[in-house]
């Protein structure tokens, strides 16, 4: 009999003795065991609070309760209570609004029961206040205000959601399993956000997840959560039976055990059950003391068979459940059966150790089922990755079934095809060994001896190369087009994009000429599209990406690094011409796709899509989305690289920028200092990576208010930048942003005659960059010289430049573009300042329309856009147009 089976039949023997003789029947049984006896004292204990005094209990509670719908029409704080929408353990839930008319908004109000705001109530009401305040995430119902009644009593105030349980919803909807599944992820999504802000739940269940009718998810209730913070007071967090939900709860919080993010993956497995099943894994017992013992000493049964569970109306109720989810019994059961059947019980293991190791595990290995890939919770036998292969590609596969009949002529084609590949892999051994010969060559030729003396730039070694491929290696086709390959990355890397251009292309058609292989033609294909995507040539750079892309797809396993990496190829163009929901979707993909590559193992390319994707989210306005994919990056690079490396370094660059957006100064400051320190150290001062430190850092200096700091950084950087341009021989393609920045501060402290100067240097830059004339970035120094000559009064000639801008952003983007909408603000209004109310008002029409539907009311530019509106109609003499804008809309 092994510990579970024993602990279950001691509880069920004890449970039917005596009170008063329990104990003696534990000790007898338990012996030294000390830690099977706490165990069987706390299961025993909280059966016996389930079953004391119930009428007495019933009772008290509906006194409670009266004593809370009493307080309706009252006030706390600034909010009048409208209605009870929910009532806990400790705290009851008001629908309100507020009472100040500051505005309008209706919130929810959560206090603590009138009896039961003792001290360690209290405490722990406002430990959830606290652990709400740590929570800044689209997908948990965020804290708004808080206070104390004038009883004593604690209160926070919440956004109020109007939704209902993620499994009514999505019963009521008729959501298919992929559905379910689907919206499933994104709650262990916030959840894994939770714990990487050292907070677990302990209470999942599905009235705590609710989902509105735009089907967005809210995590609610966070009254029994803990933090895993180091010195906490465990008093405020140790569960009890009156606290938790048993039918949700995890083995080691039945047993008073430790808790820990394995607690909530638990609960998720029991959501995930009852969302394809319709029934929680444990639904036989009758009591809540059976249900205990059950959960802790019992196995769940596999969803897909936990349909035919004998009851008497199960034959109808599983087909009720199978028609909500779009199926027949059957169906449901096949499609159950396998990977969702292992995911779930893995999510349920008793033994903390064997569960998924996080919630984003358990979301990625469902992202792995939804893709037709292996998923990590079935054994990796060579018949199941076999199934999944064929399940992937069943269609290509049918098709080529007619190959068994040949199989004979296959084995003597196969022979002809090794002795083939093996004379190609002996020719580009050759050409490798050739490649490798030259560059030493080239590198020889800076050895002192060599040099007499004087210093060879790298530039001037790459030159030299160049002059070499195109008079000695005339003879050797093969080795000339792939130096030029590697040559003009090389040459893109320093910022030479015309001449990296030039070699790229001229790769790419000897390459094709002497039709090398395909995917050495791939690579020189997304080389030539960083160059004609760094040149505005985004047609270009995206048949280049494509076809890149499709060549290593279709020859190398999917997840390879060079597949994932043209993917991001396209993913960033989609985001350089700001296609954002787009690239955020290929960035996903790539991540997924190298992921189920690595496994659980850490792993390069892994880290770089979690950086791109956490980029994204960024310029999407989520920060908080972009701030735990840096931080696994981080901690995986840090693991990787065992120390300080480059990759890490621009990972750290990132998190700031992120700290930066979500003002955390401080800790961005902290970070970017760390990152200059650290790159200085590996490369240089004036090494471009430095300098786009100093550059990011410079913006920084600008938000916290030092324009003294934020100016002198930017000189700084012009200078290095300068100094590094004469070194090479050619301008730094850096500095028209770098002037630019130098502007902005300049326009920000009300020096606009400076700031158009530094603008106009921008834009020389460009041009003496060979910058393509209408590249959608120089639009920003036109955009901003229009709003300096604006604020110096000159309206004419910030209308000039404002049509520029918009008229060469039209080129790139879309009329909805943010950009675009930017502009039109400022078109706006100037308009209106020189009375042109009718154009004015088209504008400012536009690009308020446009960030309201895009970011919603409570937004800095929608205030603005609205504010903009007002005083239009203001001097436009048309009052009630105007009032329409003076407060936010319902």
């Amino acid at each position: 009999m092994d510990r579970w089976e024993r602990i279950q039949t001691l509880f069920h023997e004890a449970s039917e003795k005596p009170f008063a003789e329990r104990e003696a029947y534990i000790d007898a049984h338990c012996g030294d065991d000390e830690g099977l006896r706490q165990e069987l004292l706390a299961l025993l204990s909280n059966a016996q609070a389930e079953t004391f005094s119930p009428h007495i209990a019933e009772s008290a509670s509906a006194y409670l309760e009266q004593l809370d719908e009493a307080m309706t029409g009252t006030q706390v704080g600034a909010y009048r209570l409208l209605e009870v929408i929910g009532t806990g353990g400790m705290g009851t839930v008001f629908a309100a609004e507020r009472a100040d008319g500051a505005f309008e908004r209706r919130v929810a109000v959560k206090v603590v029961k009138k009896g039961m705001d003792s001290e360690a109530i209290v405490q722990r009401f406002e430990r959830e206040r606290q652990i709400l305040a740590r929570l800044s995430h689209p997908n948990v119902a965020g804290l708004l205000d808080g206070g104390l009644m004038a009883d004593g009593r604690p209160y926070f105030v919440t956004e109020l959601v109007q939704g209902e349980p993620i499994v009514a919803y999505c019963d009521r909807h008729r959501l298919t399993v992929p559905e379910r599944l689907r919206l499933f992820q994104t709650v262990c999504r916030v959840v894994h956000y939770a714990h990487q802000n050292l907070v677990v739940h302990r209470d999942l269940k599905p009235s705590n997840i609710l989902v509105d009718e735009s089907g967005a998810v809210k995590l609610l209730d966070f009254g029994i959560a803990k933090t895993l913070d180091a010195g906490q007071d465990e008093s405020l967090t140790q569960t009890s039976s009156a606290l938790f939900t048993p039918a949700y709860a995890a083995p080691e919080q039945l047993l008073g055990e430790h808790i820990s993010t394995g607690t909530d993956v638990y609960a998720l497995g029991v959501v995930l059950y009852e969302l394809l099943t319709g029934q929680r894994p444990f639904e036989t017992v009758k009591t809540n003391a059976q249900l205990r013992a059950e959960i802790i000493s019992g196995d769940p049964q596999r969803p897909s068979t936990a349909l035919t569970r004998s009851l008497a109306n199960r034959a109808q109720l599983t087909q009720e459940m199978a028609q909500a989810r779009q199926l027949d019994t059957r169906g449901l059961r096949q499609l159950l059966r396998g990977d969702l059947d292992g995911i779930c019980l893995t999510a349920l293991r008793r033994e903390r150790a064997l569960r998924y190791g996080s919630a984003e595990a358990l979301a990625a290995d469902l992202e792995r089922h939804l893709t037709q890939q292996p998923v990590s919770a079935r054994p990796p036998t060579w018949g199941y990755r076999a199934q999944t292969f064929v399940r992937r590609h069943r269609g290509k596969l049918a098709m080529g079934m007619a190959v068994v009949v040949s199989i004979f002529a296959m084995a003597t084609y196969y022979t002809m095809a090794l002795a083939q590949q093996r004379d190609v892999a002996l020719a580009e051994q050759a050409k490798a060994e050739q490649v490798v010969q030259f560059v030493i060559g080239l590198f020889e030729r800076s050895d002192p001896s060599n040099a007499r003396g004087e210093e060879v730039t790298a530039r001037e070694i790459l030159d030299a190369g160049h002059q070499q491929i195109e008079t000695e290696l005339q003879s050797q086709p093969e080795v000339r087009a792939k130096l030029k390959q590697v040559l003009g990355g090389v040459y893109f890397s320093l910022g030479s994009v015309p001449r990296a251009s030039e070699l790229l292309q001229a790769s790419l058609n000897e390459q094709l000429a002497l039709q090398s292989s395909e995917l050495e033609i791939a690579e020189t294909r997304l080389s030539l599209g960083f160059a004609r995507e760094f040149d505005g040539q985004y047609a270009a750079a995206r048949e280049l990406y494509e076809a890149s892309y499709d060549a290593r797809a279709r020859l190398l396993p999917p997840g390879a690094p060079q597949v994932t990496e043209a993917l991001a190829a396209i993913a960033f163009l989609n985001q350089t011409e700001g296609r954002f929901d787009d690239a955020k979707v290929l960035f996903e993909q790539a991540l997924l796709l190298a992921r189920n590559r690595a496994g659980v193992a850490d792993d390069e390319a892994v880290a770089k899509h979690l950086n791109q994707l956490a980029e994204i989210n960024r310029l999407l306005d989520l920060p908080y989305e972009a701030e735990p994919l840096l931080i696994d990056s981080l901690a995986m690079q840090e693991r990787i690289y065992g120390g300080t490396h480059p990759e890490s370094a621009d990972t750290k660059r990132m998190l700031a920028g992120v700290y930066r957006d979500t003002e955390r100064y401080d800790v961005a400051e902290r970070l970017y200092k760390e990152v200059i320190d650290e790159r200085t150290r590996m490369l240089g001062e004036d090494h471009r990576e430095v300098l786009n430190t100093w550059n990011s850092y410079s913006q920084l200096l600008g938000l916290k208010g030092d324009h003294d700091g934020m100016l002198a950084a930017n000189f700084r950087l012009i200078q290095s930048l300068e100094r590094l341009s004469e070194a090479r021989g050619e301008l730094d393609v850096s500095l028209p942003a770098i002037y630019h920045n130098r502007a902005y501060t300049l326009k920000q402290l009300g020096r606009q005659a400076e700031a158009i100067e530094y603008f106009s240097k921008s834009m020389e830059m460009q041009d003496a960059i060979g910058l393509a004339a209408d590249h959608p970035n120089r639009a920003y120094p036109m955009a901003s010289i229009g709003q300096s000559y604006r604020l110096l009064g000159d309206k004419q000639q910030a209308v000039e430049w404002g049509l520029r801008a918009i008229t060469l952003r039209r080129q790139h983007y879309a009329e909805d573009h943010r950009l675009i909408a930017e502009v039109k603000s400022d078109l706006g209004t100037v308009y209106r300042e020189l009375g042109e109310y009718a154009v004015a008002e088209g504008y400012l029409l536009d690009a308020y329309a446009h960030t309201r539907a895009r970011k919603g009311e409570d937004f800095h530019q929608t205030k603005v856009g609205r504010n903009n509106l007002r005083l239009l109609y203001e001097a436009w003499g048309r009052l009630d147009e105007a009032a329409k804008y003076s407060v936010v809309p319902e």
